[in-house]
């Protein structure tokens, strides 16, 4: 009997990251697949689908739509691929979801997120990203940010940068860490005077637009680094456009595929 896989993130309106990173996964797990497990991917947020389809024009599965979905062809076996970099609220909401759901499927596995507090984690995202960063460049990656315990996985992913003695990167957040006055003041402090700016997020949404690469907002990533000098480049390239990462999905679904989650 055919399998099925869900990949589920909160969602973005913007089409841009929908096409290029949220499909992209999609597309790389089909070719992955092929034809013995059905693919589908979900959005959790009812606000982003409402305004992607009002914008747009394009729908998107919300996650309970699509674990009905699977349940209405009578695929029973499924596995939950989430679209998070770190655990938390959106990750335990997806479990909750999953609990309701519990009778109508045989066996429901799901993935961890892309960091689960794990040493070898740290350093399979850095093997997939460090090719992609300049080394002549000061490098901030931007995450979202958690107000639970699991924002210090981003100071972990700094140190373990260090410990690849990879110097020049900083990670740091959009929200429940140091400003990015702060740190630009603090760089500046360093004698540098080049920057390198990416996301450190799966899809280049509204973040990535308006927070990090905005033009027009004086608070934005690049303006601030800007008026403190900096000669600053911005990558538009999300987490979910790297085939490395794209790869250690892969090998997160086969291992729970093979029931070896360790």
């Amino acid at each position: 009997m055919k399998k099925g896989i869900i990949i589920v993130s909160f969602g973005t309106s913007e089409v841009l990251g929908l096409r290029q990173n949220i499909e992209n996964i999609e597309n790389k797990f089909k070719k992955e697949f092929k034809e013995e497990y059905k693919i589908l991917n979900a959005f959790t947020s009812n606000f982003v689908i409402n305004k992607l389809k009002e914008k747009s024009n394009i729908s998107v599965l919300s996650f309970s739509e699509a674990l009905d979905n699977m349940y209405d062809e009578k695929i029973k076996d499924i596995t939950i691929l989430p679209l998070y970099i770190l655990p938390g609220g959106q990750y335990e909401g997806v479990k909750k979801v999953l609990h309701c759901y519990k009778e109508k499927f045989n066996n429901i596995k799901i993935a961890k997120p892309l960091l689960n507090g794990e040493k070898n984690e740290f350093q399979d995202v850095i093997l997939a990203i460090k090719s992609h960063l300049p080394k002549d460049k000061g490098i901030v990656l931007v995450g979202h940010g958690t107000k639970d315990e699991y924002n210090k996985f981003y100071k972990m992913l700094e140190d373990n940068f260090r410990e690849n003695n990879i110097d020049n990167v900083y990670v740091a957040t959009l929200e429940y860490g140091k400003s990015n006055i702060q740190l630009a003041k603090e760089l500046k402090g360093l004698g540098l005077n080049d920057i390198y700016i990416a996301p450190f997020l799966i899809v280049c949404g509204s973040h990535v637009v308006k927070d990090i690469n905005g033009d027009e907002n004086e608070k934005s990533w690049k303006n601030v680094f800007k008026s403190e000098g900096f000669n600053v480049e911005v990558s538009l390239k999300s987490l979910g456009e790297y085939d490395e990462i794209l790869d250690l999905y892969i090998k997160k679904i086969k291992r729970i595929l093979n029931n070896d989650i360790k």
